[in-house]
């Protein structure tokens, strides 16, 4: 169900100065505590924040490493703010909108959470908020429509994911709630990210419904971070013949050559385990090719 809200011409939607202290609440009501699930890329979380991101905090501040398990209120707050929130500059972003991206970054990262969005707004995606992204979405007269792209945009990236069967029951929780689409009384990303758009302003000060449960406390639910780092490309819109085709090689090339090296080699049993054995080395060679090419799109993607 999409609520259409069109503004009077030359209004802006409200931005959230102050939306940080209503956003965090539920971002750690859906992250619960200490998770280290063996499936998670992730590896060892606390309150949605990972053993690697609390080590780079910590030694940014010149402070020892310590287990994640320790993790003090205040530097929750502190990581989320410095990494997450103003990263996509949730004070910038209208009222709704900031928290689905702000949720959205929290558990995918960052890039990919801005990245999305900006698909949706059809502005250059690069996955930072600059001027001209932040512009658009401000300029946006449906934003209850776009927080809907937006997490349905969520939800087909994570399904996409390898780890889709051991966590996608905590992660549709997490963006839809209990329901698909916006529900009143619902508890997903979606639901409270509209809530939020429709009573826009300062008077709100906290969650305006109840804090959802904790992904993992429902039966058959895992929690896990959904990150691009473990994106399992052949089960993306491209393909992989969209992969093989990015490399520069097909099927047809393979082929191709096979009827160039055929009439070199005699119409015998011997010719024919040759002609064969050429076939397999180049598929192995097309095999290493698109190994290697998936090893680069990890890197860049982590």
């Amino acid at each position: 169900m999409t609520v259409q809200i069109v503004l009077k011409t030359g209004e802006l939607p409200p931005v959230s100065s102050t939306n940080y202290a209503k956003a965090l609440p539920l971002v750690l009501a859906h992250e619960g505590g200490f998770v280290d699930h063996p499936k998670d890329p992730g590896g060892p979380t606390n309150k949605g924040i990972t053993q690697k991101v609390y080590d780079a905090y910590r030694v940014n501040l010149g402070l020892p490493k310590r287990s994640v398990r320790l993790i003090e209120d205040g530097e929750v707050r502190q990581i989320y703010r410095d990494q997450y929130w103003n990263l996509v500059k949730g004070d910038e972003l209208p009222e709704g909108l900031d928290y689905a991206v702000f949720d959205y970054a929290v558990n995918s990262g960052v890039g990919k959470a801005m990245k999305d969005l900006q698909r949706e707004l059809g502005v250059g995606v690069d996955g930072i908020a600059g001027e001209l992204t932040i512009r658009a979405a401000k300029g946006v007269n449906d934003i209850e429509d776009l927080i809907v792209r937006l997490c349905t945009r969520r939800l087909t990236f994570l399904k996409s994911l390898k780890t889709w069967k051991t966590f996608g029951k905590g992660w549709k929780r997490r963006v839809d709630g209990d329901f698909d689409g916006f529900k009143e009384g619902d508890r997903g990303v979606l639901d409270y990210a509209i809530i939020m758009a429709r009573h826009a302003g300062p008077a709100v000060s906290s969650p305006p419904v109840p804090l959802p449960a904790a992904i993992g406390t429902k039966d058959g639910e895992e929690n896990g971070k959904g990150l691009g780092s473990d994106q399992a490309v052949t089960k993306t819109p491209e393909g992989v013949g969209a992969v093989v085709a990015g490399i520069g090689v097909s099927g047809q090339t393979v082929i191709a050559a096979a009827e160039q090296v055929k009439p070199h080699i005699n119409d015998t049993l011997v010719g024919k385990i040759a002609l064969a054995g050429f076939i397999i080395l180049m598929l192995a060679g097309v095999g290493l090719l698109v190994f290697n090419f998936l090893e680069k799109r990890k890197e860049r993607a982590a």
